[in-house]
């Protein structure tokens, strides 16, 4: 910056000392160093006079200011240098924020940069810049299968964002990072998912059982002379859903004898269980 010095007026001339730079035929210069300065004036009658003035200059203060990284909604404290009189916050959105300490809590909601300025006693100013980065929080989904008697349950958890980590526990004291897993305990199993230091609400899976064995029964059958052949059928309680082996080979629901002796079959339900 540079200040003004004014010599009286009514002279017809002046010349000011070095480092002043007079404003045209004035009685004013221009000065911006720290430092006493005289001017000599001369009158129309040619008489002479001198003066004195001098200029101080305010040494400008230091001013930083602190960035920082949050995860999505979550808010921010910018900070300052302090030990200034005022400072006045700045977002690249437009909004403004004044105070007296240097502290500011911020909540934007993607990624802004911030400009302070700090004034001093002497109304000095400087200018600092910061910036905050929004991370996303991922959002967590978990599923999973039934426990069967051919097979455990898979439960298995996705995240919106790539990259992300997993952190599941269960029943028993079950823990995995591993984001799909098998399982024969049945009972509910928690997921969530991290990126970037960012941590989702937690979700829920509950897995069940079905080991349910079928249950089935044969018709007796005599055979005679008069009827030297017949049918045996198997009726099982899933019918509509089960497979049939039969001693013979057969995989149908009955069978046509014409050999006296045992017979057996054997179910499979759907869900694996058999029963004989």
């Amino acid at each position: 910056q540079s200040t003004t010095l004014t010599a009286t007026p009514g002279f017809t001339n002046y010349t000011f000392s070095a480092g002043l730079t007079r404003i045209g035929s004035t009685n004013q210069a221009v000065g911006s160093t720290t430092g006493t300065y005289s001017v000599t004036a001369v009158s129309a009658a040619g008489c002479i006079g001198t003066g004195s003035g001098s200029i101080a200059v305010n040494a400008l203060p230091t001013v930083t200011l602190t960035s920082a990284t949050i995860c999505a909604g979550q808010s921010a404290t910018l900070t300052a240098t302090t030990g200034l009189s005022s400072y006045t916050l700045l977002s690249s959105t437009g909004s403004i924020l004044t105070n007296a300490t240097g502290g500011f809590s911020v909540t934007p909601a993607s990624a802004t940069s911030y400009t302070v300025t700090g004034q001093n006693s002497s109304g000095c100013s400087a200018t600092a810049v910061g910036s905050v980065t929004v991370n996303p929080v991922p959002v967590a989904t978990a599923t999973s299968t039934t426990i069967t008697c051919s097979s455990p349950a898979t439960v298995t958890g996705s995240s919106s964002l790539t990259g992300s980590t997993y952190a599941w526990t269960g029943p028993g004291g079950f823990s995995s990072s591993q984001q799909s897993f098998t399982t024969s305990i049945v009972g509910t199993y928690t997921l969530t998912v991290s990126r970037n230091g960012c941590s989702s609400t937690a979700v829920t899976t509950t897995v069940q059982s079905n080991t349910v064995a079928p249950t089935v029964s044969i018709n007796s059958l005599t055979l005679t002379c008069a009827q030297p052949s017949g049918t045996l059928t198997a009726t099982a309680s899933n019918s509509a859903t089960s497979t049939y082996r039969w001693s013979t080979g057969a995989t149908t629901a009955s069978i046509s004898v014409s050999v006296a002796g045992p017979y057996s079959v054997t179910v499979t339900g759907s869900n694996g269980c058999v029963a004989s």
